[in-house]
């Protein structure tokens, strides 16, 4: 089946992360991400857990990944309204 396909039908696994916070330290701001990952059609509980990362880490390791994966249509579509913060700021 499709990805989509199983998304809709809750048999893909869901990785969920939120920004919710920041501190600075040091001179450089950490940005709190309260992250969570469960399988729908699967009864367990979600594992969450919570870190801190600096913007170039959340740019190198998530946004540029899944930015070349998706392509530049596929992604203007699902993230054109927000795009990801400009180098040394978050939006």
């Amino acid at each position: 089946a499709p990805p989509l396909a199983r998304v809709r039908e809750g048999r893909q696994p869901l990785l969920e992360i939120a920004v919710v916070g920041f501190e600075e330290v040091e001179g450089q701001t950490w940005y709190a991400l309260q992250c969570a990952f469960w399988r729908p059609s699967v009864d367990v509980r979600r594992a969450e857990w919570r870190c801190h990362r600096r913007l170039v880490q959340l740019r190198k390791g998530l946004h540029d990944p899944v930015k070349e994966a998706l392509g530049p249509d596929a992604y203007a579509l699902h993230f054109g309204s927000a795009p990801f913060a400009s180098p040394g700021r978050f939006a």
